[in-house]
């Protein structure tokens, strides 16, 4: 083979590679934002869906100065929604479903600020590690949602608001092979999202 030709081959394998590569990280980032979806719904965009990021910003930034250090709080959906993760161990003891005494302080605050947005709809998503029974793990998971889902209804936030569920170990966070991973993986997951009559609100204030 001349060395013109290995030299043209070299590169259309560079360049294939690049496409695997690139598909595959875009698949990741496409499950990624199927679950969003599936979450919170379809980004507004827009001038609206500005506006609601502006709003959900302003909570973002009350949340970060009431929970500081309790609670990752990241800015998703083009700004629109926001994702709560309280690590598990804060929350719950292994094994357990019930409400830590220390983690009701923390959902108390939480439950102030959720009273102070009242436009926000809210979802509540338990996960845990690999460790033991898929069906156990779905259930305890389910079980430690519901606590959360409880323990802020009994602080005033309306309960249609609010929706949950158990994930079990099907969204893994983190590596599931390590110790640090599987820490990671045994949580509870907030959404908070504009609810109909935020979005409403912001198509109404675009159109002026």
């Amino acid at each position: 083979m001349g060395e013109k030709k290995l030299i043209m081959l070299l590169c259309a394998v560079v360049v294939l590679s690049g496409c695997k590569a690139g598909k595959s990280a875009g698949k990741s980032e496409t499950a990624d934002n199927v679950r969003t979806v599936s979450v919170t719904g379809v980004a507004v965009g827009g001038a609206a869906g500005a506006l609601i990021g502006k709003k959900m910003d302003r909570q973002k930034q009350a949340l970060k100065a009431a929970l500081p250090g309790y609670v990752a709080i990241e800015a998703i959906k083009k700004g629109e929604a926001l994702q709560l993760t309280f690590a598990s161990g804060m929350l719950f003891v292994p094994n357990s479903s019930t409400v830590t005494e220390a983690a009701q302080n923390v959902l108390h605050t939480l439950a102030t600020n959720l009273n102070d947005h009242p436009d926000t709809g809210i979802k509540i998503i338990g996960h845990t590690d690999n460790t033991g029974q898929m069906a156990y793990n779905r259930i305890l998971s389910e079980k430690r949602a519901k606590s959360v889902f409880d323990f802020l209804a009994a602080q005033g936030i309306n309960a249609e608001r609010m929706t949950y569920e158990g994930r079990g170990f099907r969204e893994p966070a983190a590596d599931n092979r390590t110790a640090e991973g599987r820490t990671k993986n045994r949580r509870v997951d907030i959404y908070l999202f504009a609810n109909d009559k935020m979005v409403r609100d912001a198509h109404s204030e675009a159109a002026r």
